[in-house]
């Protein structure tokens, strides 16, 4: 199974990242696990020093910005 990290704090940016990530993985129809990281020494270690953080697979993929669902879909669908 593919999993898919949301890393930061709760804060707004962070929220709105999680929402983003569940609805696009809704509605690929993957399976995937999506996991909301907080505690500061976890986002360190996947290298988040900046939020929101996307992390799919183990792979940072973006850090400080809300990709766009297009995006997102990609990057899902570029590592299936």
């Amino acid at each position: 199974m593919r999993i898919v990290q949301v890393v930061g704090p709760r804060c707004g940016c962070v929220d709105e990242a999680e929402m983003l990530v569940r609805r696009v993985v809704a509605g690929s129809g993957l399976h995937i696990e999506v996991q909301v990281v907080r505690e500061q020494r976890e986002m360190a270690a996947l290298g988040v020093f900046a939020i929101p953080g996307i992390v799919i697979d183990g792979l940072l993929k973006t850090v400080a910005r809300i990709p766009s669902e297009e995006e997102l879909r990609q990057w899902l669908s570029s590592q299936s």
